[in-house]
């Protein structure tokens, strides 16, 4: 009998396992990692963001635009990073109803303002800008802004100041995006990256770009992913940072 139960155990916990084998076969890792992640990431959120929205109707425009405004525990850094981007919104806006009432459009034009949060710890917070002009039947132009604010002082990060210790940062980002393209390329030659190149920040990435951004009819690339290892020292920015190392 003894004998039987020494083999019974061995062969049970190999039923058990395939059993289990079979059940994990059937679930989706990646949805389920995802779904962690985001959790995880929810739970480490210092900044709650809300939003307004409001709609103008002129002659031949409309614009609706939501108005991004975070809340945050330092109310000085609050305020200067809300008065940053809602001023430079309210100028875009203004500028548009002045173009359109000197020079009113032949074709009604619709501009949709909105935003996404694309990258937050602890110390930064990366809130980018969309702005989207549409006329005609399929015509578009779309063009980004992006905000990089330093959540300790409210002063916003360009792009020198985010690659602090990098020095040759301009040559690194050139010579890049110069490798993934061809001399062709409208902006081969013309790339001029300075503290105010247009980027934002990605998993292991920042992000170059160059408005418009996207428009009809064409399809040349104007955003360039650059990975942090190309520069000689460590970029302290790591999104997702526990599963960094996966």
């Amino acid at each position: 009998m003894k004998d039987l139960k020494n083999f019974i155990k061995p062969v049970l916990f190999l039923t058990l396992g395939l059993l289990l084998l079979s059940l994990v076969r059937n679930v989706d890792f990646i949805s389920m990692m995802t779904k962690i992640q985001n959790n995880i990431q929810e739970g480490l959120q210092v900044v709650k963001v809300t939003d307004e929205k409001s709609e103008i109707n002129d002659e031949n425009l409309t614009i609706k635009f939501k108005v991004p405004s975070i809340h945050y525990d330092n109310k000085d850094v609050e305020k200067s990073i809300n008065s940053y981007i809602k001023k430079n919104i309210k100028e875009y806006i203004n500028i548009q109803r002045q173009i359109n009432k000197m020079n009113t459009y032949s074709e009604k034009r619709a501009i949709n303002i909105s935003y996404n949060v694309v990258f937050e710890d602890e110390n930064i917070i990366n809130i980018i800008i969309e702005k989207n002009t549409t006329w005609g039947e399929k015509d578009y132009r779309l063009e980004k802004d992006s905000y990089v604010f330093n959540l300790k002082s409210g002063e916003r990060v360009y792009l020198d100041e985010f690659l602090k210790g990098n020095e040759d940062y301009s040559r690194v980002i050139t010579e890049t995006i110069q490798k993934g393209i061809t001399e062709k390329h409208p902006l081969y030659s013309n790339l001029n990256i300075d503290k105010n190149t247009n980027y934002y920040i990605e998993d292991r990435y920042i992000n170059i770009y160059f408005n418009p951004y996207k428009q009809s009819q064409d399809d040349t690339q104007y955003e360039f992913k650059i990975p942090y290892d190309v520069f000689k020292n460590k970029i302290e920015a790591f999104n997702n940072f526990f599963f960094s190392f996966c």
